[in-house]
Order: structure tokens, then sequence, then C-alpha cells
């Protein structure tokens, strides 16, 4: 079968961005981070491989992180600790693991995030934030997901009242990026 239009290999290995930059994300540079291609790339993309009962974006999900009050480490980061997204495809996490280019490509691009927002760099934070994706994981996993005997590991794992005692919602894309976007110009000062 021929291939045609957008299923035709790019010989320079690029993408382009929401905002129409072209930008190569295994050589992503600070200057190629735009908030705009972040919000947006993260409210389209559904967690969990879009394996849940409503749609629940990565822009939601690092909005949230940033916002609730009581969550370890700093508030930046917890906001765009999942920025790489916008620039790779979604991997489930036990696949993920098995590539470690994935995993390289991922660390480039928080340094680049890192640099363009001028946050330390994110392995100095990775520890405390990583607490706290899991307790939003579990949250989420309580409220979104088809397991009634919460059977998933990650569901039994105990995270702390505050988190657990929120109601479940889910935003549409537009307001996650546009949520996203307010919550980037509060944390990072734009």
């Amino acid at each position: 079968m021929a291939e045609h239009g957008t299923t035709r290999s790019r010989p320079d290995r690029t993408i382009m961005t929401y905002t129409g930059k072209i930008v190569h994300p295994l050589a992503i540079t600070a200057a190629d981070i735009d908030i705009h291609d972040i919000a947006h790339a993260l409210a389209m993309k559904c967690r969990y491989t879009g394996h849940c009962q409503r749609f629940y974006s990565v822009a939601q999900h690092c909005v949230l992180m940033a916002r609730w009050d009581k969550m370890p480490g700093p508030a930046p980061w917890r906001l765009m600790h999942d920025a790489s997204e916008a620039y790779l495809p979604d991997i489930a996490s036990p696949i993920k693991g098995r590539f470690p280019i994935m995993r390289e490509a991922e660390a480039r691009i928080q340094a680049a995030v890192a640099e363009r927002f001028g946050l330390p760099p994110f392995e100095s934070v990775y520890p405390d934030v990583h607490i706290a994706d899991t307790w939003l994981m579990i949250w989420e996993g309580r409220n979104n997901m088809d397991d009634e005997n919460r059977s998933a590991v990650w569901w039994r794992l105990d995270a702390p009242a505050h988190v657990l005692d929120h109601n479940f919602w889910s935003w549409e894309p537009a307001k996650a990026e546009k949520l996203f976007m307010k919550e980037a110009a509060c944390q990072l000062g734009l």
C-alpha cells in the first residue's frame, strides 16, 4: 500500500506542533518549547491510554496536581511534570520502561522545559513530584476506572484524605487547555 499524506515518514524526524513549530522530539531545545503547544497537546490527550470511564486529560491531571494543597514537590513542576507528553506519543508506563529511548527523550524534553521556564532540574524534584503523581493516580483510579473490586494494585495503595476526599469531575479539552494556561501564568510567571 502506498504511503500518502501524513502517514509518510518525515526524513528529518520532526513533528509539527499546535502552534506550527517544526521540532525534533529527540533533539528538542528550550527554544522549541511553547506553553501553548504543551497546554493544547496535553488537553487533547486522555490519561490511561483512554481506558477510563470518562475523558480525563493529562492537562487536567497536571492542573489538579499543581492546585491541590499539601501535595509534595514544587507546584510549577507538579504542573509541568508531564510536559514531555506534549512532544511524544502516549505509551503506557509498563511498556515505556522497556524503551530506553523514550526515557532519554523524556529527560531531554524535561531539561528543555526547565531551561525554558527557569525551573530547577526535574530530577532534583522528581521524588516529591512522583509521590504527588501517585496520590493523584490513586484518586483517578478509584473514581474513573471500571474496577469495582479495586483489583488493580495501585488503587489499593493509600493516599491522604486531602486527595481522596475530592469529588471527581472531568473537563472538556478546551476547558482543560484554558485552565492549564491560567495555571501556567500563575506558576511560571507567564
